[in-house]
Formats: C-alpha cells, sequence, structure tokens
C-alpha cells in the first residue's frame, strides 16, 4: 500500500485499531511512499539513519503488523530470505537468485508468456544463450 504523507499512515492506523506511535508512522512511511520489495535488515537500516537506533525486535514485529492489516506483503522464497513488498495489489514476482532480488510481474491474459518473456530476457542479459536452447519450467508461489 503506497502513502503519500505521514498524516495517511496516521489515519490509517488509527482505522485499524493500531497506535500511531512516532516510531511506527516513521517505519511506516519510509517503506510505502513507492513500490518496493525489501527485507528487514533493509529496513532496518533506512530506518535507523533517521530515528534513535530501533530495535530488530521492534523492525520485526512492526513488519508482522503491517502485514496483518494489509500494508505491505509477505512473500517467503525460502526459510532463510523474506522480502516485504508495498505492492498490495494483485501481482506476481520475479526471483532473481543471482541478484538476490525480486521484479514485479503484473497480471495478464497470457500470463505463462509473460514470464517466459520476463525471464529470458533477465537470462539473455547475464548468459550468451538463445532462447530456443532453454528449457523453462516456471513455479508460482503465492
Amino acid at each position: 500500500m503506497i502513502f503519500t504523507n505521514r498524516r495517511e499512515i496516521v489515519e490509517f492506523f488509527r482505522g485499524h485499531g493500531v497506535s500511531p506511535t512516532d516510531q511506527r508512522v516513521e517505519m511506516a512511511y519510509s517503506i510505502t511512499r513507492k513500490p518496493d520489495h525489501f527485507k528487514a535488515e533493509d529496513v532496518t537500516h533506512k530506518v535507523n539513519k533517521k530515528l534513535e537506533i530501533v530495535s530488530r525486535a521492534t523492525i520485526y514485529n512492526n513488519l508482522s503488523l503491517f502485514v496483518e492489516i494489509g500494508i505491505l506483503q509477505m512473500i517467503t522464497i525460502n526459510p532463510a530470505l523474506t522480502f516485504y513488498d508495498s505492492n498490495t495489489q494483485d501481482h506476481f514476482h520475479y526471483f532473481d537468485p543471482l541478484k538476490n532480488t525480486l521484479t514485479d510481474i503484473p497480471i495478464q491474459e497470457n500470463l505463462a508468456h509473460t514470464i517466459r518473456s520476463h525471464i529470458l530476457a533477465n537470462v539473455e542479459n547475464k548468459m550468451p544463450i538463445r532462447k530456443t536452447s532453454l528449457p523453462l519450467n516456471v513455479v508460482l508461489h503465492g
């Protein structure tokens, strides 16, 4: 969910019965101004630049709360790797294991073709490989 100012966040929190503490509002504002994928460590680094030191427990507790009230989506790649997504609209993700990043894939009618094209374009940028020589199985999670 994208917010353009702190007042919107405060109103959203109050509407969901969540106390709009300064820390919580600043954390939400820092991660919801644009669609983005990030890990808890990224949030810790970003928030601790602006505020006094915020504990990892506070970061994780608030991220869980934000998922619960619909501000974020949580995407678990594997037990050791979880991303959070401020884009709460329906969409798919492509995980690039070489860059350790997620990319949004919009939902379209011809989804299989869209996903295959996106993945092959990324592969071609990394390796000299012809599209026709690459077998590709796509597994969607979520």
